[in-house]
């Protein structure tokens, strides 16, 4: 993301459009699309996300992350 801020996103070649990350946010900045032939999640106003972390939860294949990923602790 530009300016350094934190956002969520979506590995749309995992993604297998299933929508449990569109009903676990809240902010409802979620939704689905098609592209191609599959249906696959993207985050409509990532500006607006809180980073509660609820999609990534969600996802039972682990295609949603936050952007860029948070440093290991040392």
């Amino acid at each position: 993301m530009k300016d350094g801020k934190r956002s969520i996103i979506v590995d749309t070649s995992r993604c297998t459009g299933c929508g449990r990350c569109v009903s676990a946010c809240s902010s409802r900045l979620i939704t689905l699309d098609t592209i191609g032939s599959r249906k696959v999640a993207w985050v409509k106003f990532p500006e607006r996300c809180s980073l509660c972390g609820r999609c990534i939860t969600e996802c039972p294949i682990g295609a949603m992350a936050e952007y860029p990923p948070k440093a290991a602790p040392q």
